[in-house]
């Protein structure tokens, strides 16, 4: 029998598992060969118990032993741990200081990226140091892959990822989730991700821009004029300045 026990997300200070093994199985706990040694043996015809202290967030144990009896395959304890099995545990209570408090992500399409903003609160009164991370489905990439940020007191924040799917992904609704930890708590939220075809351009659009860049070639065309006539105006000055010029040289030197 082996028994996989997985944190899913408090932090566990205390876990106890007692099991109640059918005599029909095994009469004494001698008749037993545990893996894992249990924490106290109840009553010996056996009732044993496992004390887990500390479990960490999303930690995973595991409680084997085996009962050397060879089972008929019709028997009605073929899955008795499932129902023999008692499970006592003490946990963390997390404390809500800091929370989730908003997550909005853009509509995303495969291959673009596009960005998912969080707001995180702290309303408590004193500073905390915070990880936030997000897991999104597999294969996509998410930038910054995590982010850790002191808050003040009584404050929040907006975080920004940049979230792209994979340029294969189908179009449809994707999960993915947001894990804050501070200190001894972990608080998670899930979140939708919608993948949808890009929006293609309107003809109204395309006849939008292109009246755009004729008015722009025009008014480039109107300045350009101007600037030209100002130039052959300013050489048409010159040209009669220094004819002027000539003129009154040629006088003086016939007067000489």
């Amino acid at each position: 029998m082996s028994l996989r026990i997985e944190n899913t997300g408090r932090f566990i200070k205390r876990l106890e598992v007692v099991e109640d093994i059918p005599k029909e199985i095994a009469s004494h706990v001698n008749q037993v060969d545990f893996g894992v040694p249990p924490s106290e043996v109840i009553e010996a015809d056996p009732v044993i118990k496992w004390a887990l202290e500390d479990l960490d967030f999303y930690e995973t144990r595991t409680i084997d032993y085996e009962v050397p009896v060879a089972l008929n395959e019709y028997t009605p304890y073929v899955n008795w741990p499932l129902r023999q099995l008692n499970i006592f545990y003490t946990i963390t209570r997390p404390r809500e200081d800091v929370e989730i408090s908003k997550a909005e992500a853009s509509t995303l399409s495969p291959g673009e990226s596009g960005t998912l903003s969080v707001t995180v609160s702290n309303k408590g009164a004193a500073s905390v140091n915070t990880t936030l991370l997000v897991e999104p489905p597999t294969g996509w990439a998410v930038e910054p892959e995590k982010v850790i940020y002191v808050f003040a007191p009584s404050s929040k924040e907006v975080f920004n990822f940049t979230i792209t799917p994979p340029e294969e992904t189908t179009l449809g609704v994707y999960g993915a989730t947001l894990r804050l930890s501070y200190q001894d708590t972990a608080v998670t939220k899930d979140l939708s991700l919608f993948v949808r075809e890009p929006p293609a351009e309107s003809p109204l659009m395309l006849w939008l821009l292109w009246l755009l860049l004729v008015a722009l070639l025009a008014v480039i065309a109107y300045y350009g004029r101007r600037i030209y006539r100002g130039r052959k105006k300013k050489v048409m000055y010159r040209e009669e300045l220094v004819s002027a010029v000539h003129r009154l040289q040629d006088e003086i030197f016939k007067r000489e």
